[in-house]
C-alpha cells in the first residue's frame, strides 16, 4: 500500500473522525501538538504554541509594553558634592528651600532670583547677580498608585443596622429578604440622623463659643501678666531710689499743705514750736499729740491770714480785685484741709 500524503491523512480523519481533528471554529485550539502547518491543515484557531513558546524564549514579548505614566513630579534641591538638601512638591516651596539652603552657610541677600535651565526641569539661585550653585531639578515620580479607602458605609444604613441589631435582627438578613422591614428601620434611622444633627449643631455652636471665651481669657490673662510685671519693675525702681517701704512723693500728700504758705521766720517758730511740744519733760503721748495739734490749729491760722494779708490788693488798686472761679484742683485741696482738721471738743456754755 502506498504511502499516504499528510494532505490524504487529514482528509480521512475528517471523514472517519471528525471530533478527533479539529475544534469547532468557535472554539480556539489549545493542543500542544497543532502547531505550523499542521495547523492550517486541521482548521486550528488561536495563537499558534509554537509561536508563542519562541517569543518566550527569545524574550519577545507578545504585546507592546504600555509607558507607564508618572504619578506626580517632585522637586530635589542639591548642591555639587553635596547630599540632596530636601524635596518639595511645587516649584515655589522649592525655590524656598533654595534660599533656605544658601542661608543655612551663608548671608542673607535682598536680591534673589533663579536662573531656569535644560528647558525649565533644573533652577539655580541667583543671589546678587552671582550664580549660587543651589539646584533644583524636576523629577517624574513612577509607581502604582495608592489603592482608594473603602468608602463607608452610608449613614442611614448604619443608623437602621443598629436599630435592627437592637431589636434583635440582622441587618444583611432584612436587606436581603426583608426589605419592607429594612425600609422600615432606614425611616426610623431618618428620624434618629435628624435629632442626632441638632444635637450636633448645637455641641457644635457651644464649642465655638467656648472657643471664643478662652481666647478672650486668655488676650486678658497676657494683659494682666504683662501689667504685673510693669508695675513689679516700678516697685522695684521706687524701692531701689527710695529705700524698700518708701511710697512716691505723688502718692503721698503733704501733712502741712498750708505750712508752705508762711515766711521762713515763721515756719522756724512753728518747727520750733512743735518740737518743745512733743519734747516737754513728763508729759504722756496723748498730752504731746493734743499740744502738737493746738500748736497746727494756731499756725495754721497764722499762716492763711499772712498769707490773705500779702495777696490783697493795695490802696492804689483801681480795679476791683476778682476771685478766679474755684477749679475742681481747688476743691479737692479746700476738702483735704478740712479733714486735717483737729477735732475739738464741745464747750457748755455758760449759765445765767
Amino acid at each position: 500500500m502506498p504511502a499516504m500524503t499528510m494532505r490524504e491523512i487529514v482528509d480521512r480523519l475528517r471523514r472517519e473522525r471528525p471530533d478527533a481533528v479539529a475544534l469547532p471554529p468557535s472554539e480556539p485550539c489549545t493542543n500542544p501538538r497543532h502547531t505550523g502547518r499542521t495547523r492550517e491543515l486541521l482548521g486550528c484557531t488561536g495563537p499558534d504554541p509554537a509561536a508563542t513558546v519562541a517569543r518566550q524564549v527569545l524574550d519577545t514579548p507578545t504585546t507592546a509594553p504600555a509607558t507607564a505614566a508618572p504619578l506626580a513630579e517632585v522637586w530635589q534641591v542639591w548642591r555639587e558634592d553635596e547630599a540632596p538638601y530636601g524635596h518639595y512638591v511645587t516649584e515655589a516651596a522649592a525655590r524656598q528651600g533654595m534660599v533656605d539652603f544658601w542661608e543655612e552657610d551663608e548671608p542673607a541677600c535682598p536680591d534673589y532670583s533663579w536662573d531656569r535651565q535644560t528647558a525649565g526641569a533644573r533652577l539655580e539661585l541667583v543671589v546678587g547677580g552671582t550664580h549660587s550653585g543651589v539646584y533644583a531639578s524636576r523629577h517624574p515620580v513612577y509607581g502604582t498608585p495608592a489603592p482608594a479607602p473603602a468608602a463607608p458605609a452610608d449613614r442611614r444604613d448604619r443608623y437602621a443596622a443598629a436599630l435592627a441589631t437592637a431589636g434583635g435582627f440582622g441587618w444583611d438578613n432584612l436587606v436581603a429578604n426583608y426589605p419592607d422591614d429594612a425600609a422600615s428601620y432606614r425611616t426610623e434611622a431618618d428620624a434618629a440622623m435628624a435629632v442626632a444633627d441638632t444635637e450636633q449643631a448645637a455641641l457644635r455652636a457651644e464649642l465655638a463659643r467656648v472657643k471664643d471665651d478662652r481666647a478672650y481669657w486668655h488676650y486678658e490673662v497676657r494683659n494682666a501678666d504683662a501689667r504685673i510685671r510693669e508695675l513689679d519693675t516700678e516697685v522695684g525702681q521706687w524701692r531701689a531710689t527710695f529705700g524698700r517701704d518708701a511710697l512716691p512723693g505723688a502718692l503721698r500728700p503733704p501733712a502741712f499743705p498750708w505750712a508752705t504758705l508762711m515766711d521762713t521766720e515763721d515756719l522756724a517758730e512753728f518747727l520750733a514750736e512743735i518740737e518743745h511740744a512733743v519734747a516737754t519733760p513728763g508729759a504722756t503721748p496723748a498730752e504731746a499729740l493734743a499740744a502738737v495739734e493746738t500748736a497746727c490749729s494756731t499756725w495754721r491760722l497764722i499762716a492763711e491770714a499772712q498769707h490773705g494779708h500779702n495777696t490783697a490788693p493795695g490802696p492804689d488798686t483801681t480795679e476791683e480785685r476778682r476771685e478766679p472761679h474755684p477749679t475742681e484742683a481747688d476743691l479737692a485741696h479746700a476738702l483735704t484741709l478740712l479733714n486735717q482738721l483737729p477735732a475739738t471738743a464741745a464747750t457748755k456754755e455758760p449759765q445765767p
